[in-house]
């Protein structure tokens, strides 16, 4: 019976540290995040990438979160699906059929300490992507990409 209690509050203990591993890089803006890399690309006028960082969840699980421009409105982001499609060179490890695994959602804006953040949940057994393309399409139903598209290269997850 103690051993079973103590395997709980291990549990608790260490998903109670790892949200706060995340909060805290949250907090901060990504600076201190080990897989986190500056992009400054905008995608439409006013709907700016300016981080992008990965945290590894543990079995397969990870949340990437894409740190966004300080005045941009929650209303911008809503306008839009954000389209997101990752490439590996791992292909066997690619849904069948498809040379590439899409991410794509329609999104809320999330604040921490002022620091605006789109954060997306995913699993893949994919360590390392080769490309990760980021653009925005009209909600629903894709039919036409609205403004630029940012691909970023060699990733390591």
């Amino acid at each position: 019976m103690k051993s079973v209690l103590l395997v709980f509050i291990l549990g608790v203990v260490l998903v109670s540290c790892e949200r706060d591993m995340l909060t805290h890089h949250l907090n901060t803006g990504l600076e201190e995040l080990e897989h986190s890399r500056p992009i400054n690309e905008k995608l439409v006028s006013n709907y700016e990438i300016k981080k992008l960082g990965f945290f590894n969840l543990g079995h397969n699980k990870y949340k990437m979160a894409l740190l966004l421009n300080d005045n941009i409105e929650p209303e911008m982001v809503e306008a839009y699906t954000l389209g997101m499609h990752i490439k590996s060179d791992s292909l066997q490890l690619l849904p069948k059929g498809k040379n590439y695994i899409s991410l794509d959602t329609t999104v809320t804006l999330k604040t921490f300490n002022n620091h605006n953040y789109i954060i997306r949940e995913f699993k893949t057994p994919i360590k390392q992507i080769t490309s990760l393309r980021i653009f925005l399409y009209n909600l629903g139903v894709y039919k036409k990409r609205e403004g630029n598209q940012v691909v970023i290269r060699n990733i390591g997850l």
